[in-house]
């Protein structure tokens, strides 16, 4: 798959790309919540996760930004394994 971006008159290189799947491929669907499963599954209490179609949200709530970054981690955990 090939792809740049255009953006006011200007071109970037065109790039392939040799990993994923195209936009509107039959396969996508399920392989996004193949790949999700564990993070929607086993989302932390803490945090909450949105999902909708293939975009994902995380959030947390807390009284200050550590406490958010100590309730999402576990979910970022899960995405990078």
């Amino acid at each position: 798959m090939m792809a740049f971006v255009s953006w006011q008159g200007a071109s970037s290189r065109k790039r392939t790309f040799s990993e994923g799947l195209q936009q509107c491929s039959v396969l996508a669907p399920l392989l996004w919540l193949i790949y999700m499963d564990d993070l929607l599954d086993s989302n932390p209490q803490c945090s909450l996760v949105f999902a909708f179609a293939d975009d994902t949200t995380c959030s947390a709530q807390g009284g200050s930004l550590l406490e958010c970054e100590m309730a999402l981690q576990p979910a970022a955990d899960l995405l990078y394994s």
